[in-house]
């Protein structure tokens, strides 16, 4: 039986028919009283006078083996295949290997095992076995979340990848998956001749497709007992026993690396503007700054583009130069400032000379560069936001500041923002649009005449949103209608008591 290609530290050969172990039952030659029942024979036959295999090992590293004998034998103990007159010598060093094996049989080493993640995804399991013995083989089972987690593909580690014969991979090396876990299952060796040496070694790796991994990462974990049927347990073989490794309820965490900061923000300013029932302005500042950028690099140009929310009626004029952008050149800006206007939205592209030469150093707490003037509808009262865009335009405008003749990318650091209403915000009851204290039919009416017969203004727009949805128009007086006759829902808090602060313009009675 032909077990392996020759390997300098665990040969396996091709037995003779009279090394072929046979069975007690039917055996009627009374010249063969012997039964070897030895895993190992191979290698034992092999090199029974030195004791010794796999590099240096001794036999007590392998399964123990057991000799029945039954009576005297004329026959001397076969060795490489011919009778050389040593039977008897070597059939002693096998009984004295035997002996090794024997009592060494309760004492087994200890193991640890241990897994190894790296942001992206790759995942390794270790083994040291630096206080064990010669391992013959292991099994294993680690699970992950299948919803942060797919298992991309898994194979041998280092040290498994060679430990077999010949340098190879082991006898028997099989690896399943599952939508949450893989199993291992390792023989090194049938015969027993080639083991894993004491050490730490790398038995396996895997990768996976981070790409569902949120921000708080991802477990992945040895699984004893949980995957397969029957389900795979964590042993390692050492001396034919399984033995539980240390550190069999490890986890290691799987979080993907953190974008880098960027190197040049954009950021807006936070205005106030007044309401008046009708339409309002207010004038927005736009500036740029280094962040892990050199504070000194000499910008040569840049291109922004700024959003606005949606509704109020939100218009915007063309930006313009402002502080060092517009000293430019003399007093004259930039040679190149070219706007584009969306209506609420708008996009620039600056170059600051086209000759050359001109610079503008942006550290960071620099006076703005741009300013662009807000108009809307103040009626609605709740905050205008405005945020870097990276769509803008066709084909789209990025975000990018440029720096000896290259582009680097810009992020948003703040949005600018808009804020209808006076310094003055203060409580208020809502649907008491007349500010009387109370929500009857009068605060309809109230809001009917403002909206629609020129009537006189709220002192607290957020007083006449009765709905709460966030603007005043004819359904709030229905809304306050249906409440106060046709058993309608009551309007939301700060209701019916004074309360709230929404952070606009609102001079109500309320204390």
């Amino acid at each position: 039986m032909t077990t392996g290609a020759a390997n300098s530290s665990c040969r396996h050969g091709q037995r003779t028919s009279s090394e072929r172990p046979r069975s007690i039952a039917g055996n009627t030659n009374p010249q063969r009283r012997f039964l070897f029942l030895i895993p190992s024979m191979s290698c034992l036959f092999r090199r029974a006078p030195a004791c010794k295999l796999n590099g240096g090992y001794p036999t007590s590293d392998i399964p123990p083996a057991m000799i029945v004998i039954s009576g005297p034998t004329t026959t001397p103990l076969p060795t490489n295949g011919t009778n050389d007159g040593n039977g008897m010598k070597n059939f002693k060093s096998v009984l004295l290997c035997l002996l090794i094996v024997t009592l060494s049989q309760t004492a087994h080493g200890q193991f640890q095992l241990s897994l190894g993640c790296d942001p992206f995804g790759d995942v390794s399991v270790y083994l040291d076995s630096s206080a064990g013995g010669p391992v013959q083989g292991w099994s294993l089972a680690v699970c992950h979340d299948p919803s942060q987690l797919s298992l991309n593909s898994v194979g041998d580690g280092a040290s498994t990848a060679t430990v077999g014969s010949g340098g190879g991979p082991p006898a028997f090396d099989t690896i399943t998956t599952f939508p949450d876990g893989w199993t291992v299952g390792v023989v090194i060796d049938f015969l027993g001749c080639c083991t894993l040496p004491p050490g730490p070694h790398e038995l396996n790796v895997a990768s996976y497709d981070i790409s569902g991994v949120t921000a708080f990462g991802a477990d992945v974990c040895f699984c004893s007992d949980t995957l397969g049927s029957p389900a795979v347990t964590i042993v390692v073989v050492e001396s034919g026993a399984s033995i539980p490794p240390d550190g069999i309820d490890s986890c290691c965490f799987v979080s993907p690396p953190l974008p880098p900061d960027p190197d040049w923000l954009y950021s807006g300013s936070n205005e106030i503007a007044p309401t008046s029932g009708g339409l309002s302005s207010a004038t927005v500042s736009f500036s740029i700054e280094s962040f892990f950028a050199d504070p000194a690099s000499d910008t040569q140009g840049f291109s922004m583009g700024w959003s606005a929310s949606g509704g109020h009626g939100v218009t915007v004029s063309d930006p313009v130069a402002v502080n060092d952008l517009a000293a430019l050149n003399g007093g004259t800006g930039p040679s190149f400032f070219g706007t584009s206007n969306f209506g609420s939205d708008w996009t620039v592209g600056v170059v600051y000379n086209f000759l050359g030469g001109v610079f503008i150093q942006y550290p960071s707490g620099s006076a703005p560069a741009v300013e662009a003037e807000y108009t809307f509808d103040s009626s609605h009262y709740d905050t205008i936001t405005i945020s870097v865009d990276n769509t803008l335009g066709s084909p789209p405008v990025s975000n990018v500041v440029v720096v000896g003749g290259a582009s680097f990318a810009a992020e948003e650091g703040s949005p600018g923002t808009i804020t209808p209403g006076g310094d003055s915000f203060g409580p208020f009851i809502r649907g008491d649009c007349n500010d009387d204290g109370v929500v009857n039919i009068a605060d309809s009416v109230w809001t009917l005449n403002e909206l629609f017969q020129s009537g006189p203004a709220s002192v607290c727009p957020a007083a006449c949103d009765s709905n709460d949805d966030g603007m005043v128009d004819a359904t709030d007086a229905t809304y306050t209608l249906n409440y106060r006759f046709l058993d309608g829902p009551p309007p939301p808090a700060p209701f019916p008591d004074c309360g709230g602060d929404g952070g606009f313009d609102c001079n109500s009675s309320c204390p």
